[in-house]
């Protein structure tokens, strides 16, 4: 009866052992890279005036510097092109930028600039759908100003961001 304990203990001692994780404790679920080339969508908020608006970017956020990029929005009726600047930190996968976008308006014979500017603050998480080739996705918020150069009121869209990363650096 003893033996037959004993050999039921060795059996069960080395299947337990093939289910033991391998490599020490795991703490969290890992980190992201964050240098890398991204392209999204700033989509209007629920309750934001700009229902008819939409952005587009694409940015590229290296190892060293800042991260830069273009943008589009369509917003009021008119196209806005500019520019992102911003970083991305890759301890906390926090993206910070400014976008700064103008448009030129045909008033009569004469031409007005009208400028978008607002500030981009997203968030880089790892993309956890298997069969995706992109491996981070970007979400976040931003808030763009419109107004005009000679000092009107403006005009405020808060937009959702949504993004994934192209490729890495």
């Amino acid at each position: 009866m003893k033996s037959v304990l004993g050999l039921l203990l060795c059996l069960v001692l080395g299947t337990a052992r093939t289910f033991a994780i391998s490599g020490g404790p795991v703490f969290g679920t890992g980190s992201v890279s964050t240098t890398g080339t991204y392209a999204g969508v700033l989509a209007p908020g629920p309750l934001s005036p700009g229902a008819n608006s939409i952005g587009l970017f694409s940015l590229t956020i290296p190892k060293t510097g800042l991260g830069t990029g273009t943008v589009v929005i369509f917003a009021n009726g008119l196209t806005y092109t500019g520019t992102f600047q911003g970083t991305a930190d890759p301890d906390s996968a926090r993206l910070i930028g400014e976008i700064d976008a103008t448009s030129t308006v045909e008033i009569g014979d004469a031409g007005a600039v009208e400028v978008a500017a607002g500030q981009m603050l997203g968030r880089i998480k790892a993309n956890k759908n298997l069969f995706s080739t992109a491996t981070a996705r970007l979400v976040g918020s931003s808030n763009v100003q419109f107004s005009f150069t000679a000092n009107n009121p403006f005009t405020q869209i808060d937009y959702k961001i949504r993004g994934f990363k192209q490729s890495d650096i």
